[in-house]
């Protein structure tokens, strides 16, 4: 029997978590988030901040073992938009569903927040993730940037219920 995934909402206590699920998550895939690697530089107290920095961060775990970490940003130029800052799950957990609980997490929290559209900018060679996505209903809508890592992201988006 598979074990269920349980998705939780993120706050102060679970710091240490959420530390240790980005700098994997940063390990693993550096060229896939727009991060110049400061973070291996962070203590506690700036972990905190990015906490609410990042307006929501969700944490899943599978058999009491944290697999995933997403986080939600209120949209900077638009009143009525939320924006997806990262979504990673562990290799071991990926495939079985983490990424969709997480991601049916964070729609949920920006539809509570009222927003009407979710954004994200993707790493244009990330075709896994971008399949991901087109599959939950964003759409292509431009190219975004390059990362601090030189890599190429895509803009993409969807309407909320």
């Amino acid at each position: 029997m598979d074990a269920q995934i349980t998705v939780i909402n993120a706050n102060r206590a679970d710091v240490e978590r959420v530390r240790s699920l980005r700098l994997a998550a940063l390990a693993d895939s550096p060229l896939d988030f727009a991060s110049d690697g400061d973070e291996t530089t962070w203590n506690a107290s700036a972990w905190g901040d990015w906490l609410t920095i990042a307006r929501a961060v969700w944490l899943a775990a599978r058999d009491e073992q944290d697999v995933g970490l997403a986080a939600l940003e209120d949209a900077w130029d638009e009143a009525d938009a939320c924006y997806v800052a990262s979504v990673w799950v562990t290799p071991t957990a990926r495939g079985i569903g983490v990424a969709d609980a997480l991601l049916e997490a964070l729609i949920a929290d920006a539809s509570r927040r009222a927003a009407r559209r979710l954004h994200l900018d993707v790493v244009a060679t990330n075709t896994r993730a971008r399949a991901f996505y087109q599959r939950h209903g964003f759409r292509t809508v431009g190219e975004a940037r390059h990362t601090p890592r030189g890599t190429r992201e895509i803009a993409m988006t969807r309407p909320l219920p």
